[in-house]
């Protein structure tokens, strides 16, 4: 082999190392990109279902305010009887007595 044989195989060489690396270099940054595009894809996602949720949670607060008057409020609270402070000494008996309450459908008390 001659010596402008051998530079010539050298330089090819050099030039598919380039290359190989070139491609590789690519495929990586290619890599990241569809990272950063699908954890973007999924940030949208997840804020549509906060909207989602926001607006189901607009609707059940819309349908407690028709339920919820003043006047049957005030009945509420009459059929409850007096009000004490929950201070940590009546803890057990809060809790006692919230265990015999049944609460029903939407929320309305059943017991006593």
């Amino acid at each position: 082999m001659t010596k402008p044989d051998a530079i010539n195989r050298v330089i090819f060489i050099k030039l598919f190392v380039m290359v190989i690396f070139v491609w590789l270099c690519g495929s990586a940054l290619l890599g990241l990109r569809q990272l950063r595009i699908q954890a973007i894809h999924e940030m949208a996602e997840a804020r549509g279902r906060v909207v989602q949720r926001d607006a189901e949670l607009f609707m059940i607060r819309a349908k407690i305010a028709e339920q919820v008057t003043p006047g049957h409020l005030g009945e509420l609270i009459e059929s409850l009887g007096p009000m004490e402070p929950g201070v940590p000494e009546r803890l057990e008996q809060l809790v006692q007595d919230s265990s015999e309450v049944d609460v029903g459908v939407g929320g309305v008390m059943d017991g006593p």
